[in-house]
Formats: structure tokens, sequence, C-alpha cells
């Protein structure tokens, strides 16, 4: 449970509850349906823990002891808390404290937050959580699984063992390199920091909850991460951020209008772990072959052509939020991925696991071999 800072930026336990209230149920069935359906999806989960870790070549760094996540099938509302917990420990470091007279700035950001938090809760399929209970845990959204199950109309065990499979190759890359959590809230942390000279134009400005969803989404494989300014920010910056995005000039979404050049640096370093993250989450998923999965050539099909479907204002908003630079996230790393297990081998990338020093840089992400020459030698 969250509680309430009267200091705080945000109220990310007001920001859950509206949250809940806001988003739409999705689809629901009887008790008997639902607790059927949680059955499964826990069965799901722990069929997919050991080809995760076999897939994602991470097996020689964690062993076959470790033991798979909490398993937590939550709704939309639910997701929402889940989230809003490890937000406020994620946000605490990069928001401060505020002076009193910014009471009302709190209302906008806590507003702003719970608008985030229920767009995402309709988008998320499911999510390992490094940062929740324990060593984390693993949320599975019925009600987004129901839906994307009844459009691409794969067979509803593979697509939810599938599911499982990437968010669970998440859980192992967090335990083969146990320093990752503390890392990214230091990069997190890091994006509130201005020290840059040109910067000091704008000390008060407060940081984004596009930064702070950036640095989040790292952690959940399926996240939709982007979002407003909380706070009192530059009405002018957020137009042309918010208009440039619409227009497709630009894939970040609102967070562009926020950022000095200290902080853009520090995002891109953040976009190119979780692009590695999802890439090889993704990448994973694909691995295990028809004798896992059965379905697993169509799932990838009919998934893919569900991502790249939206149109008209869906594709606005995508492009305002910050969602077309998620997929774009899971194609870099993707390609990323392979391109370093076809030059160098699959257990090449285990190198990656072993010090931040040896995550990719922004610009390797584009260029697996320079990756390989500066890591491998």
């Amino acid at each position: 449970m969250t509680h309430a800072n009267p200091e705080s930026l945000i109220d990310w336990s007001s920001a859950a509850r509206v949250a809940g209230r806001i988003a739409p149920p999705g689809p629901i069935g009887s008790r008997v349906e639902l607790q059927a359906l949680v059955d499964e999806l826990r069965i799901a989960a722990e069929r997919a823990w050991a080809p995760a870790v076999e897939f994602s070549g991470l097996a020689n760094l964690i062993g076959d002891e470790a033991p798979i996540a909490p398993v937590y099938v939550v709704d939309r509302a639910g997701w929402a808390v889940a989230n809003s917990e490890s937000m406020a420990r994620l946000s605490a470091p990069l928001l401060g404290d505020l002076p009193a007279q910014r009471a009302s700035a709190q209302v906008l950001g806590t507003v702003e937050a719970a608008g985030i938090l229920a767009l995402l809760s309709t988008k998320v399929l499911g999510q390992f959580d490094p940062y929740g209970p324990s060593s984390g845990r693993l949320l599975l959204i019925a009600p987004n699984i129901l839906d994307v199950e009844s459009v691409i109309g794969a067979p509803a065990s593979d697509f939810r063992q599938w599911v499982c499979l990437h968010e669970l190759t998440h859980a192992a890359q967090f335990r083969a390199a146990p320093w990752l959590a503390d890392h990214l809230v230091s990069l997190i942390s890091d994006l509130g920091s201005k020290t840059d000279p040109e910067e000091d134009e704008a000390p008060d400005e407060p940081a984004t909850l596009g930064d702070l969803a950036q640095g989040k989404a790292a952690t959940a494989a399926a996240d939709a991460i982007a979002g407003f300014a909380a706070g009192v920010v530059r009405a002018g910056r957020i137009v042309r951020s918010g208009v440039q995005a619409a227009r497709g000039k630009g894939q970040a979404g609102l967070m562009d209008g926020f950022l000095g050049p200290r902080q853009q640096a520090r995002l891109a370093e953040l976009t190119a772990i979780m692009a590695l993250l999802e890439g090889h989450a993704d990448v994973t998923m694909d691995a295990v072959g028809p004798e896992v999965i059965g379905s697993i050539d169509q799932l990838r099909e009919d998934f893919d052509n569900k991502r790249d479907s939206a149109k008209g204002m869906a594709k606005v908003f995508a492009r305002v939020f910050g969602m077309e630079a998620k997929l774009a996230q899971y194609r870099n790393g993707a390609e990323f991925v392979r391109g370093v297990q076809h030059q160098a081998g699959v257990e090449a990338l285990s190198a990656a696991w072993a010090a931040p020093q040896n995550l990719p840089r922004a610009e390797e992400i584009a260029d697996p071999a320079a990756w390989i020459a500066r890591v491998l030698g």
C-alpha cells in the first residue's frame, strides 16, 4: 500500500484509486470462468520459467535452483495499484519534496498520473516488476489477455504461455544481474539532476512522468511507457512537443519538451537498456519453437499485426504518449540481440549482464559490432 506524502509531487495512492475508477473494466466473465482463467495463467507461468531460462541464454548465470517470481493475476485496477507502489519508490529520489505553496502542483501531478495509469492499464498484458515485494513479482492482467486473445484468434493456452515467457525472461535478466534494479534507479534519479550550465535557466522545472515511465519500462515486458509532465511546466514546450509528436516528427512524445541536453543523454542511456531488455525478451519468446508453443509462428504474425494496426486518433495517441517509441524499442532491441548472436554466438550476450559498463550504449543498439568490439574485444 502506498501512502500519501503531502510534500510529494504525486500522491500515488490517490492516483491509483482514480485510475481504477476511470479505466474501463474490459472483458469479464462468471466467477467460475474467472477462477479458471486465474488458475490457467498461474500454470502458464510455471511452465514458462524453464524455457525462459534456457532460451534466454542465462542458465549459466542464474543456475537451475532459481525460483520464478510470485505470480499475481490482477484486473486493471489492481495493476494500477501495483504500479503506483513501484512508481512511488522509483519517483522518490527524482521528484523530491515540494514547498508547501506548490500544493496545486500535487493535484495536477496526481491527476495526470491517474490518467497515465488508467490508459496503460488497458494496454499491458503482463509485467515483471523487480521493485515489488521480495525479489520481484509477475503481474498478469487478466482482462487485457482475454481481450487480445479474442482479437488474434490463437489458442488461448499458447498465447498465455507466450506472454509469461516474455515476462519471465525479464525475471531471469534481473536474476542474472542483481545490480540492475539499483542501476536503473540511479539513472532515473540522475534525470532529475541539473548540473549543465545551459539548464540553469529553468532550475525548478520538475521531472516528468515520461522520465519515470521510461525507467520503469525497463523492468516490464509489454509496458507502453510515456506520459505527460507531472507538475508546473512551460506551456510552450508542452505544445511544441505534443504537436511534433502528433505529426510524427518525434518518437518520445510529450516528454521531448521537458528534457535538457544532460537529461536527454541520460534518457538515451536508459532507452538503450530498455531496448536490450525488451528485445532480448522478444527474441527469447520466439526462440522456443513449436515444440514448446505449438502456434508460435502464428502468434508472432498475428501479434505483430495487432501492434501495427493503430490508425486515426489511436495513431495520434500512440505518438503523443510515446507508445510508438516503445514499439521501436522492441524492434531495435531485437535486432541488436540477433546481431550479437549472429556475429558472436548466443552465449556472447551473457557479457551484457556482468556489469553496468557492459550494457549497450545508445549508439551501439544500431551497431552490434561496436558493442562486441568494446565489450568482448
